[in-house]
């Protein structure tokens, strides 16, 4: 797991809070560490003032960016995680998974690709494309 890295590609830049890697992919999570409350809608969406994903569309702009720049091309996943215990949220993100803090681990253990699983020495070329291209 990487821990606040900001990655840069291209000409963009952003600074990542987590990003897990493993078999099953790329896991990008955006955690919000607030109290809040998300009620999910069809007037939930992507460039909304209260968009709660935007972040995550930014961390995925700059991943697949990196990628495409080094012709690697693995599975990316982004994650709205909700780490305070008193936080709630109902109905679904139209766009990315959405959870609590307690649920997170099991979520990427239990992840089943699309694209075919990743070997160690892919999952570790593509943690040294991440750490070569970003600071804390």
């Amino acid at each position: 797991m990487l821990k606040e890295r900001r990655v840069q590609a291209g000409t963009s830049d952003q600074k990542l809070d987590y990003v897990v890697i493993g078999p099953n992919g790329v896991f990008y999570i955006d955690a919000k560490h607030g109290q809040n409350y998300i009620q999910w809608n069809e007037s939930s969406h992507s460039g909304s003032k209260n968009d709660m994903t935007a972040q995550l569309y930014r961390y995925e702009h700059v991943l697949k960016e990196l990628f495409r720049s080094a012709e690697l091309n693995p599975e990316l996943t982004g994650v709205l995680c909700l780490t305070h215990p008193n936080s709630n949220m109902t109905g679904k993100s139209p766009a990315f998974t959405a959870l609590k803090l307690d649920q997170l681990v099991s979520f990427i253990q239990s992840y089943k690709p699309k694209k075919p699983l990743l070997a160690s020495s892919e999952v570790d070329a593509i943690e040294r494309l991440i750490l070569e291209n970003s600071g804390n």
